[in-house]
């Protein structure tokens, strides 16, 4: 095999580990700074055409969690990017999606399992600005936490102004729901408009991911998908996509190797 065949198998090789493997040794917890984009480091937004379609929160560096609602049934992944704080302006730092992963048994009607998980076609540097949230063990009742997003009318393609609201977990008739896989929470004013938050953080853990309820729109309380509850779904998600990324990659040394053979 030649020189140049030889040098092009590698710069195929190392690319490819580049673009489709994980960084794992930058998936560290930064300590809270009192500045807005570095108190909320996991704060990502999903746009489609460049225009604002919903908050969530990061997951690993390529890795990011939203509402399923986000998501029409069919979709373009070229439309979609994710952006992520980039300084202290609320800039964004854009990144292309690799693939959107929704819950199987999500229900669009019942707003139940209302979650997504995006894969990014490369991994995010993780700085002060950009970093990943801890999932939260069970919340109860009277805990008191934060909601944290970004609201549709301070946004743009380029930057935004993160919001954060101060709200009481409560009991789940408070928001008209059953069963332990939503949370309600409640605030001293209005979440109306833009000003609701795109997830819920309890001891700087995520505890809850938005979701729809027609008759809360406006209201003090509003319903969040119960994080605790899907945990084990979040972690066999990203560990799947992590084997198959790996076995892809196998793959791939498989077929250049074979290359290599057929080539002496």
């Amino acid at each position: 095999m030649s020189y140049n065949t030889s040098l092009i198998v590698l710069i195929v090789l190392y690319l490819f580990r580049l673009k489709y493997l994980d960084a794992q040794d930058e998936e560290k917890e930064i300590e809270n700074v009192d500045v807005s984009n570095l108190k909320f480091p996991h704060e990502a937004v999903m746009f489609k055409r460049n225009k604002f379609v919903c908050g969530g929160a990061i997951l690993r560096n390529k890795f990011v969690i939203f509402p399923a609602h986000c998501f029409p049934k069919t979709q373009l992944l070229s439309l979609y990017t994710v952006g992520v704080s980039k300084n202290t302006k609320s800039q964004f730092r854009k990144h292309d999606v690799a693939e959107i992963y929704i819950h199987e048994s999500y229900d669009l009607d019942t707003s139940e399992n209302d979650l997504a998980i995006v894969r990014l076609t490369e991994a995010m540097k993780f700085d002060a600005f950009t970093n990943l949230v801890i999932l939260s063990e069970q919340v109860l009742v009277d805990a008191k936490c934060l909601t944290v997003g970004y609201g549709s009318a301070h946004i743009s393609k380029d930057a935004a102004r993160l919001l954060n609201k101060n709200v009481t977990v409560v009991e789940k008739e408070n928001c008209m729901i059953i069963g332990s896989s939503k949370i309600c929470v409640e605030a001293e004013k209005s979440f109306c408009d833009a000003e609701y938050g795109n997830y819920v953080l309890c001891n700087n853990t995520l505890a809850g991911i938005f979701t729809t309820h027609p008759d809360l729109i406006c209201t003090k309380t509003h319903v969040y998908t119960n994080v605790f509850e899907y945990k084990d779904w979040i972690l066999q998600r990203l560990n799947r996509a992590d084997l198959s990324l790996n076995v892809s990659f196998s793959v791939l040394c498989s077929l250049l190797s074979i290359i290599i053979i057929l080539n002496y």
